[in-house]
């Protein structure tokens, strides 16, 4: 975006998912057909970046992420999951206001 405008946290959601249903095919792509990973690195760390972007972005709907998978030989953990704490129940928010 050229103009620096504030993008709705919704909006970036799903931004963010397709540029990991993106990465993914060329993740899949390179594990498969490249004998250099370079390539593949440099789209793993792209995937890293966003799923720490998101994981941030959905914090506001108390959606935690977890997810293990293998880079580089070394195994990294990831979940997802919505943390039933922090949630407030409709009838929880509107007493809290009385």
């Amino acid at each position: 975006m050229a103009h620096h405008e504030e993008v709705s946290p919704n909006i970036r959601i799903a931004d963010i998912l397709e540029q990991l249903e993106e990465l993914n095919k060329m993740i899949a792509f390179h594990k498969n057909n490249s004998p250099d990973d370079s390539m593949l690195k440099q789209y793993q760390y792209m995937q890293k970046q966003f799923m720490e972007e998101l994981t941030v972005l959905l914090k506001k709907y108390n959606v935690q992420i977890s997810q293990t998978r293998q880079i580089a030989g070394k195994t990294d953990k990831t979940k997802i999951g919505v943390n039933p704490k922090k949630m407030a129940t409709p009838a929880s928010q509107s007493s809290s206001k009385s």
